[in-house]
This record gives structure tokens, sequence and C-alpha cells, in this order.
């Protein structure tokens, strides 16, 4: 390594240094995986379909499940577009909000039975904006020329574990009962043959409550937009042979 390679790696390892709770240098990057806390994996251990269909005498049932266990879910973020520019923490009147803000801190005492934070003055929002480590270089990535922590209280809240729910679910996909109508009444109203089914779509995930509505196949926690729930879908068919 040349004399200039070394104080390059120098200055990069100073600009890393963060102080321990003893006041003793150490690197920024070990110290951050040091208080972090393993959420999970987004993705599953196991996943699948059962499909299955049982016969009685005419009637057939079809029942289709899909299932998904071992995975972590990121809620979706409660607080996507704080800037000094809206002047305010508060939604947005033309901004859809998940129902949890109703849950959010408002008073002493609030903060033994929820984890939302409350929505502030501007003056007191405004400060939030300017957190101690924005213009320290010892917070910044010599590499990229960036903060290496969070822009705002705010985001450090949307992707805390606070925010990360079981992601396991079982969903019915569909289920569907058929008749099938005798032969002897198929040939007593000219027919070859005929049917009728009922179909039931998207009937109910059993899911974590702590999801609140979003759909477990939701992993995204960027999304700025609220996930319209899967509506379930229902349909009736009758097919007859002549």
């Amino acid at each position: 390594m040349s004399e200039a390679e070394k104080a390059d790696y120098q200055e990069t390892l100073i600009q890393y240094l963060v102080y321990d709770e003893n006041g003793n240098p150490t690197s920024n990057h070990f110290r951050m995986m040091e208080i972090m806390d393993y959420s999970g994996s987004r993705e599953p251990k196991i996943q699948g379909n059962i499909r299955n269909t049982f016969t009685y005498n005419n009637f057939s049932l079809g029942l289709n499940l899909s299932y998904s266990f071992g995975s972590r879910i990121r809620l979706q973020r409660l607080y996507p577009n704080l800037t000094r520019e809206s002047g305010s923490m508060a939604p947005q009147t033309e901004q859809n909000v998940r129902r949890e803000m109703n849950n959010r801190w408002r008073r002493p005492g609030d903060e033994d039975h929820t984890n939302v934070p409350g929505i502030l003055s501007t003056h007191l929002f405004s400060a939030t904006l300017s957190p101690w480590w924005i213009n320290d270089s010892r917070m910044t990535s010599a590499t990229f020329g960036m903060n290496t922590m969070s822009g705002s209280i705010w985001e450090m809240y949307d992707f805390s574990s606070a925010r990360v729910v079981n992601g396991n679910y079982v969903k019915i996909q569909n289920i569907s009962l058929r008749y099938t109508l005798p032969r002897k009444f198929c040939e007593s109203i000219n027919l070859k043959s005929g049917y009728v089914s009922f179909t039931g779509t998207n009937l109910y995930t059993f899911c974590s409550s702590k999801l609140k509505g979003q759909d477990p196949n939701n992993v995204s926690s960027t999304s700025e937009n609220i996930s319209h729930p899967v509506q379930p879908i229902y349909s009736m068919t009758l097919n007859v042979t002549f």
C-alpha cells in the first residue's frame, strides 16, 4: 500500500469513528451493527398451495388454500412525506391515513399502551427535521459522501423493529360448490348434461392482527400509498349441453 493510499485509508477510518458509552472511539460501521436488532427475513421458509375436491353423489366441493410461513413483514410507512416544506406533520387533506394513527400518542401516559408517535406542533416538528447527526462528519460515509443514519426520527420509526410483524398466513383462495343435474332430469328436458356452481374467491386470510388490514403479500415498506384490501369475488355458473 502506497503512502497516499495509507493516508486515504486513515482518513476513511477517522470519518467512520463514533464513540461508545465509555467515550472510546469505535468504528461507525461496527457500532451501527451493534445497536441493530435482527428482525427476520422477508423470504418465507415454506410456502405453497393445498388443493382438494370432495365429491358426494351429485355434489362436489373444491377448495384451494395458499400458505406462507417463516417470514417477517414491515408495515407500510406512517410518515412517508415529512419535509420542512410541508410545514406540518399532520396528514394533508388529500392523503389517506392508516387507521392505526387513531392510536397515536396524545397525552402523557399514552406511551404505556402505544408506540405510535403523536402529532407535534409546527415549531416542535420543524426542530425534529434537523437532528444532531445530519451535519456530523463522524456519521458520514467516506465512501458515498452521505449520512449513514436516518434523515429524521420519523424515518427511524418507520424503519424500526416496531414496524415489523409476523408474516405467516393461510389464505382461502377460492371455494367452489358444484351440483351436477341428474341424468334422468336432463333427459326429461332434452338436455345432454348440465350443472350449476357457486364460487367464492379471496374469501379470507388468517394472519397476524398486527397487520391491521395490510395484505401479507404486500412486503413493501416504502410505498406512500395505502393498498386497498383484496376484495372477495362471488360468481355463479350455469352450464348446460344440448
